[in-house]
């Protein structure tokens, strides 16, 4: 205050001044919006029984004190600063406006109406608010909604400004009223029938809310979904919104049936799931409230305010303001002069303890509530200024291209660090979009042979809502700095062109997909985020087309280059066979213009007709252009190996010609013989045995040969075996398969047993037909007993070693409580003879995958083994080790399936089993 005002104020009546003052301290703090042009000159000098003139003087010398703020027009009105701030928890910056509307504007006191009261309307409760609106505008009397979310949410509060936009947009009548129903209070469903109906009524055309729809019975919902999904022209009551709501997901059976009925379902988010900017603005809007509320201003210590920031409430919001609202209340009677105060002991006690733990320097500092927290200044309007000022300074001339786009990158990098890191919580929408544009970034990747974190689809995701949904602050930035970030793109696109050009498709494939043309910052941001990912990227700057005749002749050639070169090298331009050369001029003007970063281009042709593709080109671009004809998989591999290890075009092409030479070879193909091969574990000897049971039991000689080959050498050689390229071999025989996948095996005992008949004629049914393959079978049987079939395949006495297995075996059976079925036991037996012939010619398996877990599994087995044939072990002297122990094992156990494994190698398989 001056000294010549306070000299006028001094020389005045003290009492006339403070009525004054008083008088207008009590107007103010009861002023609403609606009532601001009521306090003007006349007004106060009526009031007070003065003249007009009198009054004026006051209060202008109040004006110049600072005390009262003069807003002029006709007529001219005052208010008392410091109650016009409590009044409305704003900060009055100057003591005169031009007008009332320069008041609010400044204030920005008429900014919130209706969904815009709602903090995060235009983050994360933007889908909720667009499906309410549409729920309200929907022609012609709009449609029921169901709004969903825990305790606290904020339902109640959306659906009263459902009613709110209703009115404000003139959809809902001026004497339309909202009428709130809470169905835990209702008894039964004919009292909630009767109530609904009689709240339809009453709201006469407004919006009737019908809270916690899961506390009805199925009657009384079918009702109440009825009623909403009825509310249609034909009906003469004035037609009603309806907003239910209900705490419930849609996979509860109570409500299930809202949800798939109701044609608008919106969850409105929790406390926990909303971003750190909206929590903060919720604290400060509810500190507000409570600052009008009890006429002071609040402020709230840093400490406090982090703390609440962080806290989560089982009751979200309404929890959180139950807090703010304690908080005040302890505050208030220990309030510090003028001011509430809010400090961290007032907090909750395990608020507090959080706080305490996590102490800052600066939790003392003070916030002022009344501070409006509108103008944001996050992450992305961070780097919106700070663009803005680098494109001031490289106009002032105080940086270079290079610098301009050097700084701009590094500022793009802290905004994506910034936004991963410390505010990675993503709205509902903003994952969606992530998911489609992390798509369109791996293919763009993909085709520019570079890698585009994730870091770029989080912020081009988040780019794309705020671009849809700015907010206030951010709107008002971008307009006011549009003419500037236009200028940088720009300087941007001309420094960087290869980044450019992959912004430019990833722009293209972002509005093909999701209908959204991104506009210039975002365009910006994506450029240089580009240009950071890729600045250590060996991106290839040769543009390389395969030409070919046919529909996916050059797709197929292309597509498999790039997958062997571990990147997107070619691109392909498919010729069908009824088209010429100027009908893919286009296509390849178009790849030019994508490619403009590109310094040269290579064609890749099938036929000297397309070597005249390039003269299409000759006025559209000044790069390097190589032609290349006969285009192959191998030509396309050599010249894409040199481009990417930096040689020229030049020296690629001629490298490339030079290596892929064609060359030809004719091999003759000679008529092998069919055969059949036998094989024993037992040896040679014993196969040669097998071979002459089977060969005198054909009744003719068949048209292929029966060879026997030693099974160690089939299993070592496996299909490389000699007898596999001298012969067309049809099938092996033996006691054990030598695991040859080629060709089909067929057991002994297969051969043996009449229940295996089919195996036999699918290998002897190519010569033999069906008469001459039952008399084959006839003389199986009488040839192949089991005594005839061990005494040809052992040096050893057959009687006696056939009872002594066959004792062995009664007695494993008997040891393990296992029963070795009918089928397995032919094989086991001729698979135990074997064993004991190896044992005594010192042939044994020795080896056996697995073996040392097998011992440690099977111990059981191994020893009832060895027990049942002990008298076998001492008559021979031979002791059986544990790989025949194992592999016998095996064979029971495989036999017992239905389809026969692999014995060798599938060990690890069984002992799972």
């Amino acid at each position: 205050m001056d000294k010549t005002t306070q000299d006028s104020l001094a020389k005045k009546p003290v009492d006339m001044r403070d009525r004054i003052l008083e008088h207008l301290e009590a107007l103010t703090s009861a002023v609403s919006l609606d009532d601001l042009a009521r306090l003007s000159t006349s007004d106060i000098a009526e009031t007070l029984i003065i003249s007009r003139s009198l009054a004026s003087q006051y209060l202008n010398d109040l004006v110049r004190a600072g005390l009262v703020v003069k807003v002029a027009g006709r007529p001219v009105r005052y208010f008392h600063r410091r109650a016009f701030q409590k009044r409305f928890q704003v900060k009055l910056s100057a003591s005169e406006y031009a007008s009332l509307a320069d008041l609010i504007q400044a204030t920005g006191i008429a900014d919130h109406r209706d969904f815009a009261r709602a903090v995060g309307f235009d983050m994360s409760l933007s889908s909720v608010v667009e499906q309410c609106k549409a729920a309200v505008q929907y022609p012609p009397f709009g449609l029921p909604i169901l709004l969903s979310g825990g305790v606290g949410v904020g339902k109640s509060f959306l659906s009263r400004l459902v009613y709110e936009y209703g009115k404000n947009q003139g959809l809902l009548s001026r004497d339309s009223s909202y009428v709130r129903i809470d169905c835990a209070g209702v008894p039964d469903a004919a009292s909630f029938n009767g109530l609904l109906d009689e709240s339809i009524a009453n709201a006469r055309g407004g919006v009737v809310f019908v809270n916690g729809i899961e506390a009805l019975s199925p009657s009384a919902m079918e009702h109440c979904l009825a009623t909403a999904l009825g509310l249609d022209a034909s009906q003469d009551a004035p037609r009603a919104r309806l907003v239910l709501s209900t705490t419930l997901s849609a996979d509860d059976l109570k409500v299930s049936s809202a949800y798939s009925k109701m044609p608008i379902c919106a969850r409105v988010p929790s406390l926990k799931e909303r971003t750190p900017e909206e929590r903060e603005d919720l604290i400060l809007s509810f500190l507000r409230s409570e600052g009008c509320r009890i006429g002071s201003d609040v402020k709230i210590s840093r400490g406090a305010y982090r703390c609440l920031v962080n806290a989560d409430f089982s009751d979200n919001i309404a929890g959180l303001r139950a807090c703010v609202t304690n908080c005040c209340a302890k505050a208030f009677l220990n309030r510090e002069g003028d001011y509430v105060v809010v400090r961290p002991y007032l907090l909750p006690s395990g608020l507090l303890s959080s706080a305490q733990i996590d102490q800052q320097p600066d939790d003392g500092v003070l916030i002022d509530a009344s501070l409006d927290a509108a103008e944001s200044t996050g992450p992305v309007e961070q780097a919106l200024d700070a663009l803005c000022s680098l494109d001031e300074r490289f106009c002032a001339g105080e940086l270079s291209v290079s610098e301009l786009v050097s700084q701009a990158v590094s500022a793009v990098r802290g905004v994506e660090d910034h936004l991963i890191f410390d505010h990675g919580v993503a709205s509902s929408r903003s994952r969606a979009f992530e998911r489609v544009v992390g798509a369109v970034l791996a293919d763009a990747g993909s085709s520019y042979g570079i890698e585009l974190s994730r870091k770029v689809a989080f912020l081009l995701a988040q780019e794309v809502c705020l671009q849809l949904w700015p907010g206030i602050g951010l709107a008002k930035r971008k307009s006011a700095c549009a003419e500037q970030i236009s200028h940088l793109l720009g300087a941007v696109t001309s420094e960087l062109p290869f980044a450019s050009s992959v912004s430019d498709q990833v722009a293209a494939d972002v509005e093909g997909a999701l209908g959204i043309s991104l506009d210039h910052f975002t365009k910006t941001l994506l450029t240089l985020c580009v240009a950071s990912e890729s600045r250590d990227a060996k991106a290839l700057r040769t543009l390389c087309v395969i030409l070919s005749h046919g529909y996916s002749t050059a797709t197929s050639i292309a597509d498999a280059a790039n997958r062997m070169l571990g990147m997107h090298v070619y691109e392909a331009v498919d010729m069908p066979y009824d088209q010429q050369l100027k009908d893919i001029v286009g296509p390849l003007q178009r790849l030019v213009d994508r490619h403009s970063y590109c310094t040269g281009v290579v064609f890749l042709v099938d036929m000297g007709s397309l070597e005249e593709a390039y003269k299409a080109l000759e006025n559209v671009t000044d790069s390097t252009i190589g032609v290349v004809n006969n285009v192959s998989t191998g030509l396309a591999l050599e010249i894409g190996v040199g481009l990417l290890g930096g040689k020229s075009i030049a020296e690629v092409l001629g490298d490339a010609t030079a290596a892929c030479v064609t060359h030809c070879k004719v091999i003759e193909r000679v008529n092998r013989e069919d055969a059949i091969v036998f094989c024993s574990e037992s040896g040679v000897d014993a196969a040669e045995r097998i071979r002459q049971l089977v060969s005198q039991s054909l009744p003719r000689t068949i048209g292929a040969r029966l060879l026997t080959r030693p099974f160690k050498q089939l299993v070592a050689n496996g299909s490389n075996d000699a007898v596999f390229s001298e012969h067309r071999v049809c099938a092996v025989i033996g006691t054990g398969d030598p695991g040859v996948a080629s060709v089909p095996f067929v057991a002994l005992e297969d051969i043996m047993s009449t229940a295996s008949a089919s195996k036999v004629d699918v290998v002897f049914g190519r010569w033999l037909d069906a008469s001459e393959l039952s008399s084959f079978h006839e003389k199986l049987l009488s040839n192949m007993t089991l005594q005839n079939v061990i005494r040809s395949i052992t040096i050893l006495d057959p009687e006696r070693l056939f009872h002594e297995i066959e004792s062995a075996v009664h007695e494993l059976q008997r040891r393990t409580g296992e029963k070795i079925g009918s089928n397995a036991i032919i094989g086991l037996y001729v698979h135990l003879c074997c064993l004991v012939e190896r044992l005594v010619t010192r042939n044994p398996i020795e080896t056996y995958v697995g073996q040392d877990r097998f011992e440690e599994e099977r111990a059981d087995f191994i020893e009832s083994f060895r027990q049942s044939f002990s008298s076998i072990s001492t008559r021979y002297r031979v002791e059986v080790p544990v790989s025949e122990i194992a592999y016998v094992f095996d064979y029971i156990s495989v036999s017992a399936a239905p389809a026969r494994e692999e014995r060798l190698g599938s060990s690890d398989l069984l002992l799972d089993e």
